[in-house]
This record gives structure tokens, C-alpha cells and sequence, in this order.
């Protein structure tokens, strides 16, 4: 049952925009977490059409975000003691636990992930779609505490976060910097989500998890 929801979920995807589809009419679906089914994954259109269950197994799956071509979902779940980061194939439904971690989001390319520290929450850690090269953000120094919303450049060269405001850490530097005027409160915004940092700043808004427009 679970296979086949997942697959069904991968053709809806799939039938976005394909070969002379319109973008506006067809938008891309949405992935979210329920609260009324037990924190379970679910991918819908939009207007509230074609609504599938994508995880049903006890336990709080949570805060799923795309991938770039569209095929993966990666989101965190609860096993009890700790958040873990996991990615799901829409096209095979496999799941693969990454690891302790939370809030994760891709990177431009697909090949990285970036997402909090599972342990204290105060800290920002990246790594390969796999699970390996594991690589902490250096934030010390800056007094910051309760990270959340780690969110990728377009570029792939900068991580924006939300802390007591809105931070930017180059991925290859070693500390973030405060943007400017990056409040929490004013980064909040239309298709942002509560809490979630615009990344503005960083050359592109931010909006809800949806796949990409045309992308499987």
C-alpha cells in the first residue's frame, strides 16, 4: 500500500508541466506534514486535489522539503529520543535514515543537505545526500542559541538561518555575519511560513515546500 501511494505521488509529480504544459495552470504540488494523521508526510496540488499519504508509521515525520529535480524528499522524524534526518525516492519509495539532525534542506545541486544539530540545536551541519562527509558550521563567538530555518543560496555558496535575527554563513567561511535588518519578525512575510527566513538577501524568496515547476 505504501509503495503504491508513494508512486502515485511520484506520477503527480511527474505530470507537472511535462512537454507543453502550462507552469500557471499546473502548479507544482505541495509536501507537508499532517498534524491531524500523526505528523505523516503528505503531497497535494495546490487546490487540495490529488492528496496522498506519503509515510503512515507511528511517528512524527516532519518540516519535508524538495529536492531540486523534484524526486526526493528529505524531512526529520522523532525515533524516540532524538530527530533524524531522512531522505525518501519517490520513484523507488525508499527511505534512507541520514542520521541524527533537523530541518533539513537541499542544496542547489542535490548534492548536500544542510540541517540542525540534533544534539543542541545550536548548530548548523552540512552533508552529501547520502549521509557522508558530515561538516559543522563554525557559529561559535556569535552567541547564538536555538538555530532554526537553514535555507541554501541559489548560488550554493551561502546558508541563511534564523537565530535572535537573520544570519548568513558562507559555506566556505568560518563564521556567519547578521543581515542586515534580519529580525526574525521582519523576514516573516506571504510564502514565507512562520518562522521561515526570506532568503531575500540572498537573491531569491523563500516559499512553501512544493517540488519544481516541470520536475519529477
Amino acid at each position: 500500500m505504501r509503495t503504491a501511494l508513494v508512486l502515485a505521488a511520484a506520477a503527480l509529480a511527474t505530470s507537472v508541466g511535462g512537454a507543453g504544459a502550462a507552469p500557471a495552470a499546473q502548479p507544482p504540488p505541495i509536501a507537508f506534514a499532517s498534524g491531524r494523521l500523526d505528523h505523516d508526510l503528505i503531497v497535494m496540488r495546490p487546490d487540495g486535489t490529488r492528496r496522498h499519504v506519503l509515510t503512515r508509521n507511528g511517528r512524527d515525520d516532519t518540516v519535508p522539503s524538495w529536492s531540486p529535480d523534484g524526486g526526493r524528499i528529505t524531512f526529520s522524524h522523532y525515533n524516540g529520543q532524538r530527530e533524524r534526518v531522512d531522505v525518501l525516492d519517490l520513484r523507488t519509495g525508499r527511505v534512507r535514515d541520514l542520521g541524527d539532525g533537523f530541518n533539513p534542506d537541499w542544496s542547489p545541486d542535490g548534492k548536500r543537505l544542510v540541517f540542525l544539530d540534533a544534539e543542541n540545536f545550536d548548530d548548523l551541519v552540512t552533508m552529501n545526500a547520502d549521509g557522508s562527509d558530515r561538516r559543522k558550521l563554525n557559529l561559535t563567538g556569535l552567541g547564538i542559541a536555538d538555530e532554526t530555518d537553514p535555507a541554501w543560496s541559489p548560488d550554493g555558496k551561502r546558508i541563511a538561518f534564523i537565530g535572535d535575527g537573520l544570519y548568513v554563513v558562507g559555506t566556505g567561511r568560518a563564521r556567519a555575519e547578521c543581515a542586515p535588518k534580519g529580525t526574525q519578525d521582519e523576514r516573516r512575510g506571504p510564502g514565507t511560513g512562520a518562522g521561515s527566513p526570506s532568503t531575500a538577501s540572498l537573491g531569491a524568496s523563500r516559499s512553501a515546500p512544493s517540488a519544481p515547476t516541470g520536475r519529477a
